[in-house]
């Protein structure tokens, strides 16, 4: 499956691919603070800090590249969730305090998408 990071260019993107067990490791890294297997990877976890807290008053659910939810955009999930969103309804999840780290990949998601789903695909991980 692909990911893009879309840059804006006419007629294609550019990006990054990656299979689903790819970005799992990597919210687990963002959930273990930038440390692989006892190895700081991220050498300033104060990166890791500012990305994770809302970097606009106008919208305090977004960090850098992060949607929060410590505003309850989502009620029926922890206020500590933060999430990747990426075209497609590709999603990664990660609520530290359920110790969890959920990735939705592959076909855009039919039918209701967006908050509605997200807040769907949120809650079975928490069933």
């Amino acid at each position: 499956m692909m990911i893009c990071i879309i840059c804006l260019f006419p007629f294609f993107f550019i990006g990054f691919a990656t299979s689903a067990r790819d970005l799992a490791r990597f919210g687990l890294l963002i959930y273990a603070n930038g440390i692989w297997n006892g190895k700081a990877v991220v050498k300033d976890p104060g990166l890791l800090i500012e990305a994770l807290k809302p970097s606009k008053n106008m919208k305090p659910n977004y960090g850098f590249l992060w949607w929060l939810n410590n505003k309850n955009m989502y009620p029926d999930v922890p206020k500590d969730a933060v999430m990747a969103l990426v075209s497609h309804s590709r999603i990664l999840a990660i609520i530290p305090s359920q110790k969890l780290v959920a990735v939705r990949i592959g076909n855009k998601a039919k039918g209701k998408v967006g908050k509605e789903f997200l807040n769907y695909f949120l809650l079975l991980w928490l069933i």
